[in-house]
């Protein structure tokens, strides 16, 4: 006689476990040790992840884990907004009654995403530029001083922010070109597409900037057209160029997005074989070792650096990079379980597996978070003096250094790193207080 253990592992994992309700899924994981694996299958967690809480997994070397995550996320609320200029160590921002579960940054504004798929903004698309107090978001220099709800026509699933377009194509439409991401850039952005083709547009080349100026010539003679604020596989893009992954952990440039036709897909050989990489001088001349059988699973870039990475290894290189080229591997990286690297400018910022957020590079207004600690200011007085007189900053941080998310409390508080964001000279990391079970955003501008 057939018992409920005979039906085959999928059918629980791709159907049945899904129509449980939290609390029966628990008390199923609880019946003997059959339920108890079952119940803690990896995959199932991550999926169900996305399904209750819009939860990304895209831009993560994760692996493991995902429980505990999810249950992070069972429990939550925000606060209110604070905004402030050169700060170097972690801001509290909150959100009233809104659950957050990805941060993307732009060079001068900051995106969230919530559980129900809305986007909140703040920052400035441009401050280089100005709006008065009677203009609308349609001016680039407007400002949001603290997080604004847009409103879309759509539930969003994952996010990314350059320079804000929407591409319409009758190519997407087909199913071998459907989108499964999209990289934003200063001055270009990509698609990569279901059949592993990857598209690029050119916003501030022609023939698309006379019709984006064309377009925006139209909607400025529109009365009140202006928007304002209510009550209510992987590829990455930097300087020029694009760096790609292929599902075999190989490493791609491209070098040439402003001059396609000259540019091609070269292979990285140094960023992608295991035997090469084990024979680089960090890993072959010192007590530091690389495992034998790793893959990269995930690449980033920004303006002249990319890193390609897996939970063991992280490799750095920049633009202008060679087939030839050998990476610049820093020691305090390799063998940290990172899951997720973001950079700025000249600043870098790596989560770990086990919620910690390391950062190193040059200080950037206080983005490295680093105040108090080896590589930032050495106390909050030397950081006034300096911003009073206009003189000195730390120094750069070659090191990856933890930072902290306790600042200017009187004893130590356990917090745990989901996720960060970085580009200019900001950074922003998606942060659990484990305590009490608290979301919390904190920022480093």
């Amino acid at each position: 006689m057939l018992s409920v253990t005979d039906i085959p592992i999928e059918i629980f994992l791709d159907n049945l476990l899904h129509l449980l309700p939290l609390n029966d899924l628990l008390s199923l994981q609880g019946t003997n040790k059959f339920f108890a694996a079952l119940c803690s299958d990896e995959t199932f967690w991550k999926q169900k992840l996305s399904q209750d809480f819009n939860f990304p997994d895209e831009t993560t070397a994760r692996t493991s884990g995902w429980k505990f995550i999810y249950s992070l996320f069972g429990h939550g609320r925000m606060g209110q907004p604070v905004t402030t200029n050169n700060v170097p160590f972690p801001l509290e921002l909150k959100f009233p009654g809104t659950r957050i579960v990805n941060l993307a940054a732009a060079g001068m504004s900051f995106h969230a995403l919530d559980s129900d798929g809305c986007i909140h903004v703040w920052g400035t698309l441009n401050g280089t530029s100005f709006a008065l107090n009677r203009d609308g978001f349609s001016e680039s220099g407007k400002v949001a001083a603290a997080p604004l709800k847009l409103q879309l026509p759509a539930s969003i699933r994952s996010i990314s922010w350059g320079r804000p377009f929407r591409l319409a194509s009758d190519l997407l439409n087909t199913r071998d070109f459907t989108p499964i991401q999209v990289e934003c850039g200063w001055n270009f952005s990509s698609a990569l597409t279901k059949s592993g083709a990857v598209l690029v547009w050119l916003p501030f080349s022609d023939p698309m900037r006379t019709a984006i100026e064309t377009k925006m010539g139209e909607m400025d003679n529109q009365g009140g057209s202006g928007a304002r604020s209510t009550d209510d596989g992987l590829i990455e893009w930097f300087d020029n160029a694009l760096v790609g992954l292929t599902n075999q952990g190989h490493v791609l440039l491209f070098d040439s997005i402003s001059d396609v036709s000259r540019g091609n897909w070269q292979y990285l050989p140094n960023f992608s074989e295991a035997s090469r990489i084990g024979n680089h001088p960090t890993f072959s001349d010192g007590e530091l070792k690389a495992s034998e059988n790793f893959k990269i699973t995930h690449v980033s870039a920004h303006f002249r650096t990319f890193i390609a990475y897996s939970e063991s290894v992280v490799l750095i290189g920049q633009t202008g990079t060679k087939p030839d080229s050998k990476p610049k591997i820093i020691p305090g990286l390799q063998n940290r379980s990172v899951i997720s690297v973001v950079l700025g400018d000249y600043h870098y910022a790596a989560v770990t597996a086990t919620g910690k957020l390391l950062t190193w590079g040059g200080y950037s207004d206080g983005a490295l978070g680093l105040v108090g600690t080896p590589g930032g200011f050495a106390d909050e007085a030397q950081r006034v003096h300096a911003m009073e007189t206009r003189r000195g900053t730390p120094p750069h941080v070659d090191s990856p250094t933890e930072v902290r998310f306790d600042h200017h409390r009187k004893r130590p508080k356990d917090r745990f790193c989901i996720s960060a964001t970085a580009s200019g000279w900001h950074t922003g990391a998606l942060v659990i207080d484990l305590e009490a079970s608290i979301h919390i955003t904190f920022i480093a501008c």
